[in-house]
């Protein structure tokens, strides 16, 4: 596959828990669903989709949204641009013409204009030469029309000319495995339309179709901001797709732990030199209590990576959402503190407030999490000086 074009794509109007995901990501997660092992499914790499399977054939798909134009109308310049970056990237050696199918995706239904149309029934290379014959006089009687009128040749007609300009063997190779495909004008019906084909109950379709387009979505930003080729591979995706049916066909099971308990020498150079003992020294906290606090703090950092990686958390959204709520709790339990043991000493006060945190224990995606996490995640945010314990951490220590 060619090196990856780099741009971002509009969100679309979708409902609800949908509300944020591009057409694209619509697209690549539906490609996902009905891929098989082996297969490995592209984001703006050679097209605004790509799929190659086990066996080296390609799908490259152009994505329409016709919102606001018909891209299939006979004067649209999408068709005809779409047409001749194709055929350029066969003539560039990018694509090879015997094992790749091409394919237009409209996302709602459009009537396709009369050449368009013959275009789209083109199913051998002899068709293909009576359309392109068919397509040279439409473009010719067109120019000459523009001509005589005193107009200029819209941009349409210039890029329809140049495709007509390019070899018909090249041109057949392309036509005769061209396809328009029109959506529902509703993708996530679309995604939902799978999944109804899938082992999932009904009431359950919409949060694993959620989860995994975050999923997606999450891992191809990633990609695209690292600048690398943004694909997921269909082996990497079906533990993932598998797993989030288990969590949601099963009521929600607890989040395993997959971190081990660090070494020693490892949690006193964290101690020394971490934010968070420095919180928990000013509240008094003991030796033992700062070695435990370093375990958790290692542990949850673990867990989140170890936890996308196995496919567990499905998006990383869900940690700052995590983070938001053990925030939002802190906050409520500091004011109650504060309020109720107002004549207690500060590192009393403080002392108290982080012994409520510590007992908490917050879901992640609705699901529970290991006994260390939640304290974990609190020490993390300390760290960070998000939040604190003494009442004037902010002003006693240095940022």
């Amino acid at each position: 596959m060619a090196k990856a074009i780099v741009k971002a794509a509009p969100a679309i109007a979708a409902p609800g828990p949908f509300l944020g995901f591009t057409q694209q990501t619509f697209r690549f997660v539906k490609h996902l669903l009905n891929a098989s092992s082996g297969a490995t499914i592209f984001l703006e790499v050679l097209d605004d989709i790509s799929v190659e399977n086990s066996a080296g054939a390609v799908l490259l798909e152009q994505d329409a949204s016709a919102l606001t134009y018909n891209p299939v109308g006979d004067k649209s310049e999408k068709i005809w641009k779409t047409l001749l970056n194709w055929v350029l990237a066969v003539e560039s050696g990018d694509v090879d013409p015997t094992k790749t199918n091409f394919v237009l995706f409209v996302l709602q239904p459009k009537d396709k204009g009369p050449i368009v149309t013959k275009l789209h029934a083109v199913k051998d290379s002899t068709q293909a030469v009576v359309f392109l014959s068919e397509l040279r006089s439409f473009i010719k009687q067109t120019e000459s029309d523009s001509k005589q009128k005193g107009e200029p040749l819209p941009q349409w007609l210039r890029t329809a000319k140049k495709v007509a300009k390019k070899p018909d063997a090249t041109l057949a190779n392309v036509i005769v495995r061209t396809a328009i495909e029109f959506g529902s004008g509703a993708p996530v019906d679309e995604i939902l339309g799978v999944l109804n084909k899938h082992p999932i109950k009904p009431d359950l379709r919409i949060d694993v179709a959620q989860k995994l387009l975050g999923w997606a979505q999450d891992r191809l930003t990633k990609q695209i901001s690292q600048k690398i080729p943004a694909r997921v591979c269909y082996d990497d995706f079906h533990p993932v797709y598998v797993r989030t049916v288990q969590i949601y066909s099963g009521g929600h099971l607890p989040l395993p732990p997959f971190s081990k308990v660090p070494g020693e020498a490892a949690l006193i150079d964290l101690i020394r030199s971490s934010k968070f003992a420095e919180q928990m020294r000013l509240v008094q906290c003991g030796d033992d209590f700062l070695i435990e606090a370093a375990i958790e703090f290692m542990r949850a950092a673990e867990e989140r990576t170890l936890w996308c990686q196995k496919g567990e958390v499905v998006s990383r959204q869900s940690f700052d959402d995590f983070d938001k709520a053990i925030t939002a709790y802190w906050r409520k339990k500091k004011q109650i503190t504060e309020t109720a043991y107002k004549h207690q000493p500060a590192e009393e006060r403080g002392k108290l407030l982080w012994a409520e945190c510590a007992l908490h224990r917050e879901k992640l995606e609705g699901r529970d999490t290991p006994d260390f996490y939640t304290p974990g995640s609190f020490h993390t945010l300390s760290n960070e000086m998000r939040l604190g314990w003494h009442p004037d951490y902010e002003k006693l220590i240095k940022r």
